[in-house]
């Protein structure tokens, strides 16, 4: 650089950045370098400002110009690489950090950022094998090291983690990030005690530390319970009860926002609600700055709560900022969906994809018409996306958008092999297990995990077997693993499944404690959380609890049978019964007629049922029958009558007109029937060979599935189930419709046919039924209005986008 005034000028800008006005020092460069514009000295501190400025698009350009003028150097492409990740470019990325490695083999830097793209990419082999070559280079940094024991912890060998974390922890005892990793691999092995110890350590080094508190109160939770871990909280951080008036809307406030939101939700799960309230609205008034991990959880429990207001500054939180992540878009277009109102959710869509960060845009697309559109258009969205080669995380969105799809064949092939191609892959696994379980190959799945059992950690083996075994009638064993995971404070999002397993099993008052935990869990939704007994679960319990009390007063075969036809439980344990005392059938030529029948309430079904219901027309060999609600109200009325035609015309819900619907068709013609979202990808051939007489499945926890009955006209059981619903819609009975009508009615039913010794019944497992049918695809139809007050939602948005709608 020969001309003294651009020198100068160059080391103002130096001095500038020194000072850290890097914004000084950007438009000083700019205005220079329209004077001197091939001064590489000037061109690379514009780079160095823009990549402070956080103006990476803007900075890729000068250094890639830099590097193709004057030649590879190692700084300059640092500094690429370095922007080329902040946009989300990782390939790129991570070859400009190789041809640094390739003229400076000891660089750490570029080391670690090829790890780190490895690592936080879910390409775990490919990131360990790179700390095994680092560490021949630069064997004691530290930050290598690091690394490579989150590789092996990841890889499943945590013990082999904790000893390279000790001796790190030993060479720098006041690290806070390994003793924290240190402390959740103590208590991934179950060490909590440990564990305990080392958060400790770290929260008397770091008040503020968010993991260390975390982890503390998550090991008082799972030994001691809810309350233990609220009273650590409040000493942690100075809030307490007694200070928090409850007549007051401002309360003592902890020191950060996330530890008011883990006390509000903690309070939630004790059933505090008016604390929990009143914590998030004095944060809300409060103005502290909320991360954006931290904002989902607000935004969850204030939904919980019914918070209007409070969400409404949220959302107006979220609009102030740039570029958000997957989850807090997705956490505010939700909110848009619960409206129901069109416009609202366009905006809402049009607002999150302006904001969304680059490495979540292809997800969030994905999401967004799988939540708006469904599955098949969701799955469109991804392969749209041209890949040359896909990283494991994306490979693991295209298969679970493959399985939401119905192309579950595919997805198993495509997530064979890449386990094989990412073996380290948590998530990869986790999609694998799904795919079994969607093929009905739980035995299958079983066999896979134990042969990988020794590369996985024990939790991970732990979790992945429990879903499988959640899908099979093992229910001992399942509930075995949940309560050791629950107690090692894991898989707390299980309380559901936790309820549903002791009513299947009949341990009543332990169903009952269950029922108090799922009913008080912050992750419910409001209105499920208000009206817990009408759900599902609280719904089987009731029953459980009312046969209980029937029980004890039946003594003759006539009230025996009486109790299986009006009571849920008793015909589960009868169906229990005979599945467990029954041997298989000999199979004989089916009776069920060559006829396919199914519903759709409107002549025009939505573009992804249409394809689901196209599916069973046109197979060789079968007729197919779609009736629609006029179709139906006329061929009722024509050839059952006006009792059967004012039963359907007095059905509350559309899937009670077509859970009525299927038992009459079949009743009066056979056949199949199979559920508008239904997708067949097998043959209806296979699935009436499953058995003589009826045939029929059974669903997750036991009861009868209805989504698909196989029949030969003028069967008993069907006879019985027309019978029982034709009552129950008459009468206008206020039950559940899946009690009513649904897979409680069948089961009923069904359950009434064998213990009148009736036969002709073959009742086959799930997963059988999987091999040949993807049942319940996913559609946006089925979420109808799930917020707790569609209106305020409405007038929420319309406040905050202004809209017309």
């Amino acid at each position: 650089m020969k001309d003294p005034t651009a020198l100068a000028t160059v080391n103002r800008c130096r001095q500038l950045l020194e000072q850290g006005d890097v914004d000084g020092a950007r438009l000083l460069a700019q205005q220079a370098l329209r004077t001197w514009p091939s001064n590489a000295s000037l061109q690379k501190l514009l780079g160095s400002c823009m990549l402070r400025l956080g103006l990476h698009s803007e900075a890729v350009p000068i250094f890639e110009a830099l590097l193709q003028e004057g030649g590879f150097n190692p700084s300059i492409a640092m500094q690429l690489a370095n922007a080329l990740r902040r946009l989300g470019q990782m390939e790129k990325a991570a070859a400009t950090y190789r041809e640094v490695l390739d003229m400076q083999p000891n660089n750490e830097r570029a080391h670690i950022g090829l790890i780190e793209i490895a690592f936080f990419g879910g390409e775990i082999p490919t990131a360990f094998s790179s700390c095994t070559k680092a560490l021949v280079a630069v064997p004691e940094n530290q930050r290598i090291r690091h690394l490579h024991a989150r590789c092996l912890r990841s890889l499943g060998k945590p013990n082999e983690a904790k000893v390279i974390l000790e001796r790190l922890l030993s060479e720098q005892p006041q690290n806070i990030s390994f003793a924290i990793e240190l402390a959740t691999t103590c208590q991934e092995l179950g060490d909590l005690a440990t564990a305990d110890q080392l958060f400790r350590r770290v929260l008397a080094a770091e008040p503020d530390s968010p993991h260390a508190l975390r982890g503390i109160v998550a090991i008082a939770e799972a030994t001691y319970g809810a309350n233990a871990a609220i009273k650590i909280l409040e000493t942690a951080v100075g809030q307490t009860a007694s200070n928090t008036d409850s007549g007051s809307a401002t309360p003592c406030m902890p020191t950060a926002p996330r530890w008011s939101l883990h006390l509000a939700n903690l309070c939630i799960k004790v059933g505090d609600q008016t604390r929990a309230a009143q914590i998030l609205l004095s944060l809300e008034k409060s103005e502290q700055v909320i991360p954006e991990n931290e904002l989902v959880l607000f935004i969850q429990l204030s939904e919980r709560l019914g918070q209007i207001d409070v969400l409404s500054g949220l959302v107006m939180r979220v609009l102030e900022m740039s570029s958000i992540r997957l989850n807090l878009a997705l956490a505010v277009l939700q909110l848009a969906l619960s409206t129901e109102d069109p416009n609202l959710v366009a905006k809402a869509q049009e607002e999150m994809t302006r904001r969304i960060h680059p490495e979540d845009r292809l997800q969030f697309r994905a999401e967004e018409r799988m939540l708006t559109v469904g599955p098949l258009d969701a799955l469109a969205a991804i392969l749209e996306e041209p890949r040359a080669r896909r990283s494991a995380r994306e490979a693991q969105l295209l298969s679970r958008f493959l399985l939401a799809a119905g192309r579950t064949r595919l997805a198993l092939r495509y997530l064979r092999f890449c386990s094989r191609r990412w073996p380290g892959s948590a998530r990869i696994r986790s999609e694998l297990i799904s795919s079994f379980v969607a093929n009905g190959q739980n035995a299958e799945a079983l066999a896979w995990l134990d042969r990988e059992r020794t590369s996985l950690a024990e939790s991970e083996y732990k979790k992945l077997r429990l879903r499988i075994l959640i899908q099979t009638d093992a229910y001992d064993e399942a509930l075995s693993l949940l309560d050791q995971q629950l107690q090692s404070g894991q898989n707390a999002k299980s309380l559901d499944q936790r309820l549903r397993l002791l009513i299947a099993l009949g341990r009543l008052e332990d169903a009952e404690k269950a029922e108090t935990a799922a009913r008080q869990d912050p992750g419910q939704r409001r209105s499920r959380a208000a009206h817990f007994g009408s759900t599902l679960a609280g719904t089987l319990l009731t029953e459980l609890r009312m046969y209980r009390h029937a029980l004890t007063s039946v003594r003759t075969l006539d009230e025996r049978l009486a109790l299986i036809e009006t009571n849920y439980h008793a015909a589960f344990e009868e169906i229990r019964s005979h599945i467990s005392s029954t041997a298989p059938a000999k199979l004989r030529e089916s009776s069920i007629p060559r006829r396919i029948v199914q519903y759709w309430n409107d002549s025009s079904p939505p573009p992804d049922i249409s394809a689901a219901m196209r599916s069973w027309q046109g197979v060789a060999g079968w007729k197919y029958l779609r009736l629609d609600r006029r179709d139906a109200r006329y061929w009722l009325a024509a050839t059952l009558g006006s009792d059967h035609a004012r039963a359907f015309s007095l059905a509350r819900h559309v899937a009670e007109e077509a859970d009525f619907l299927r038992y009459c068709l079949l009743f009066h013609g056979g056949g199949i029937y199979a559920d508008a979202d239904d997708l067949l990808v097998g043959h209806p051939d296979t699935i009436v060979s499953e058995g003589s007489g009826m045939v029929v499945f059974t669903e997750i926890f036991g009861a009868i599935c209805n989504n698909l009955i196989c029949a030969p006209p003028g069967h008993p059981a069907l006879g019985r189930a027309v019978a029982l619903v034709k009552d129950a819609l008459l009468r206008r009975d206020n039950d559940s419709v899946w009690l009513k009508t649904g897979p409680g009615a069948l089961t009923r039913a069904i359950a009434g046919h064998l213990a009148s010794d009736g036969d002709g019944v073959t009742i086959r497992p799930q997963e059988s039924m999987l091999a040949q049918v993807r049942p319940h695809l996913k559609l946006p139809y089925k979420r109808g209005s799930r917020y707790w007050n569609n209106d305020q939602t409405k007038r929420l948005y319309k406040e905050i986008w202004g809209s017309t709608a």
